[in-house]
């Protein structure tokens, strides 16, 4: 076996041994990326019932912004879903189900014609 071969095994078992600390941070991303939109929106209902109605996505969107602007684009995507799976499911009306992504049928659009 090569010596730089054994220099760079030594290395490797050495960052796994310390963990990695993008990892770890990458990690704590989606872990925000999670957690920040459901404080955000416990918030808002908080404020809206003290304050009465609010825009739907007004702490929302300072939200999204930071964990996209400081994590990676697939912390963005995710913030971005569990923002809106979350709004759709205790804010916009029908509340506490997701029928706003539901498509709407031929008849209902004759309906609202």
């Amino acid at each position: 076996m090569d010596v730089a071969c054994m220099d760079v095994a030594a290395l490797d078992v050495a960052a796994m041994l310390s963990g990695n600390p993008n990892r770890r941070r990458r990690g704590l991303f989606y872990l925000a990326a999670v957690i920040a939109p459901g404080l955000a929106l416990l918030l808002r209902l908080g404020l809206e019932q003290r304050y009465g109605a609010l825009p739907h996505y007004i702490l929302l969107y300072p939200v999204v912004l930071l964990v996209a602007m400081l994590g990676d684009a697939w912390a963005g995507l995710l913030v971005t879903i569990t923002a809106a799976l979350l709004t759709d499911y205790y804010v916009l009306p029908p509340f506490t189900s997701l029928r706003s992504l539901t498509r709407p049928t031929p008849s209902a659009w004759r309906s609202s014609a």
